[in-house]
């Protein structure tokens, strides 16, 4: 049988005409020019919008946009590329060496679920711990993903970006500073003692930076100088009514005060500046001066402060007067104007652990309710936001709140009985609905996790 040879068929698909975007350049660039227009959370619905516009199709002479799909190619063409950000890396960090070590600081040990029993056993009322939080919910929450150009990378997630309304003692107004927190305070120790006289409280504040900010007189060795000087700390000036002054060319006006007393390693006051009738009556001592009263002898001598103030440990602080009077106990141990202020009116005020979010059952409920948040609608709308926030919020039940308080009681506990975070976090998972762990926590983590 003769065999013969055909020539195979041609493929009549496939034979498609270029698109717009190949056959004009200037129509290419003026898709770029507007995706870069469009900041950084660029989407390829931002292509479809732009070529519906009447003028743009009217420019092209277009009768209709592009699909979803040619967009999304569009973008490839363009030099984008569709990439994940790294979620659980954070730009601020939260963790750091120090972290464990701190942990572990007899001071945060007195906020245990026991001792504040022992607490309120002392006055022989029931003891209410109330704990203080806030949280932002930020417009871009939602943005997990997005599109990049090639020669980019996808950038750890970082916080406060878009319209960020914040949510503190049903506060709204975003940023809060010291006063703000005091306010709240002040305000929260009215309602208990009005609704709950008969009850023991216990505030309970993250260790942040606007939470222990000291009085602007607190003795500080940060700008003290060594010799006697007219040494003084400068605060804004500030009239009648509380509010601070200004000079003609709108600058807050600054006035000089002097440093509070200290206190001598007996308990007497100390104070900074020398008493009247003195050769040198009202000027500050200097630190060497202050060393010998605190019986450290002469440090004339010893240099006034390290470079950089970066002091070498193996000298334990004799380095410099700086760092000596540094870890004074009368300078280390200040209270801030938040302690002051609920010692004033009898309540006792704590503070929570630096860097973790577990020990406080507010901030899981946060990331409770943004996990909610994140499945409303996207929008950069205030109004919306607010919206979708405030509706998170209410989808949190009483349940999940209590099991959020359990698990920090236990977090803590697991810390003070010499626990790690990895550790308390295994004990946390392990005895869950416990408030507090089984004395030997540490041998059986050590039996069943550390040999695997």
């Amino acid at each position: 049988m003769d065999i013969h040879v055909l020539c195979v068929p041609e493929n009549p698909f496939g034979k498609h005409t270029k698109s717009h975007l190949q056959l004009d350049p200037e129509f290419a660039q003026d898709i770029l020019t507007h995706l870069l227009s469009c900041g950084k959370y660029v989407t390829s619905q931002d292509i479809v919008d732009y070529l519906a516009r009447p003028n743009v199709q009217q420019k092209y002479n277009l009768k209709h946009t592009v699909s979803s799909a040619t967009a999304k190619c569009w973008m490839h063409k363009l030099g984008y590329q569709f990439v994940k950000n790294h979620v659980g890396q954070y730009v601020n960090g939260h963790e750091c060496d120090n972290v464990d070590e701190y942990c572990q600081l007899d001071q945060m040990h007195s906020w245990s679920h026991n001792d504040l029993m022992e607490y309120g056993q002392c006055s022989g009322c029931q003891v209410i711990t109330w704990f203080h939080n806030e949280s932002i919910f930020y417009a871009h929450d939602h943005e997990k993903s997005m599109w990049l150009q090639h020669d980019q990378s996808a950038t750890p997630y970082a916080k406060g970006e878009g319209i960020s309304p914040m949510v503190a003692d049903l506060n709204c107004d975003g940023y809060i500073d010291n006063d703000n927190i005091l306010g709240q305070a002040e305000e929260a120790i009215d309602i208990l003692l009005s609704d709950y006289p008969d009850e023991d409280h216990v505030l309970i504040f993250d260790n942040a930076t606007t939470h222990l900010k000291h009085a602007p007189d607190a003795p500080s060795a940060s700008k003290m100088t060594k010799s006697p000087s007219h040494f003084g700390i400068e605060v804004p000036a500030k009239g009648l009514d509380g509010k601070t002054l200004y000079d003609p060319s709108g600058k807050p006006q600054k006035k000089e005060i002097c440093m509070s007393n200290g206190q001598l390693p007996n308990g007497t006051p100390h104070s900074f500046y020398f008493p009247p009738r003195h050769a040198q009556e009202g000027m500050f001592k200097g630190m060497v001066t202050i060393l010998a009263e605190h019986g450290y002898g002469d440090w004339s001598k010893v240099r006034f402060e390290c470079k950089k103030f970066k002091c070498n440990p193996a000298q334990e602080g004799n380095c410099c007067c700086r760092w000596k009077l540094y870890n004074e106990l009368d300078f280390v141990n200040g209270k801030s104007l938040l302690e002051r202020a609920c010692k004033a009116c009898g309540f006792q005020c704590l503070f929570l652990l630096k860097f973790h979010c577990e020990p406080n059952p507010i901030k899981q409920c946060w990331g409770h309710a943004k996990y909610y948040y994140r499945l409303t609608p996207a929008s950069k709308k205030e109004e919306d936001l607010l919206h979708n926030m405030l509706d998170s919020l209410d989808w949190i039940t009483i349940q999940e709140i209590w099991c959020f308080a359990c698990q920090a009681h236990c977090f803590i506990d697991g810390y003070k009985k010499g626990l790690d975070g990895k550790m308390a976090a295994w004990a946390t998972r392990k005895y869950q609905g416990h408030w507090i762990l089984q004395e030997g926590i540490m041998k059986e983590f050590l039996d069943q996790v550390a040999p695997v």
